[in-house]
């Protein structure tokens, strides 16, 4: 039996150790234990979650890719919404998120010429939709929304701060379901690399206010 002593007692080691470590992993799953992201320290008065992929509108450019096929690419939505696609014709996209237009187009070349098509619409620039930049920056106005657009592409767009804007203090009026929030958004962090950038929506009115000091 004494022979069996060093391998119980190991065993036993080995367990403590793994016990220690799934209950140092547990407590970080605990809503106490978690710590907020370098997002947080950006936001103030942040808009509810739950956003969902913004709506094609005419004038917007698209890339629509039918796999398998060598088929044109780029794609502008007309002014009655539509788009004029091989085999199908006109389709209406206007109103529809990229995912929900893939799928229409699928199902229209489903019943014709092809068999499970797979359609992928990527929306290459939003230009029925606006971002507003004003205040203390070189060129303010009216831009047109890319995807997945930020607030230095933004800010880039209207030439960049002037010498007496307050870049810490920039703040995005933005509305949610008809509801009014505003964004304060430390941008000279962000271009420190201090904390994550800050993903704009269309829509979004941005303003950079003048330095107290």
């Amino acid at each position: 039996m004494a022979s069996l002593s060093p391998v119980v007692s190991g065993t036993n080691l080995l367990q403590r150790s793994l016990l220690v470590i799934l209950l140092g992993a547990m407590a970080g799953l605990l809503p106490g234990a978690c710590h907020p992201g370098p997002s947080t320290a950006v936001l103030k008065g942040a808009p509810p979650a739950g956003y969902v992929d913004t709506k094609i509108g005419a004038g917007d450019e698209l890339e629509i890719v039918l796999l398998g096929e060598d088929l044109p690419k780029q794609y502008r939505v007309e002014p009655n919404g539509s788009i004029t696609f091989p085999y199908v014709q006109q389709v209406k996209v206007a109103g529809l998120t990229p995912p929900e237009a893939a799928r229409l187009l699928a199902k229209k070349l489903g019943q014709g010429y092809f068999r499970n098509p797979q359609v992928h619409v990527y929306v290459k620039e939003y230009r029925s939709k606006r971002v507003t930049v004003f205040g203390k920056v070189k060129k303010p106005g009216v831009f047109s929304y890319t995807d997945n657009m930020n607030i230095i592409a933004a800010i880039t767009e209207a030439g960049g701060f002037t010498d007496m804007a307050d870049q810490n203090a920039t703040t995005i009026t933005r509305i949610v379901d008809g509801r009014k929030h505003r964004i304060r958004v430390r941008v000279k962090d962000i271009g420190e690399g201090k904390i994550q950038n800050f993903m704009l929506r269309p829509g979004d009115v941005i303003f950079v206010p003048k330095r107290l000091f």
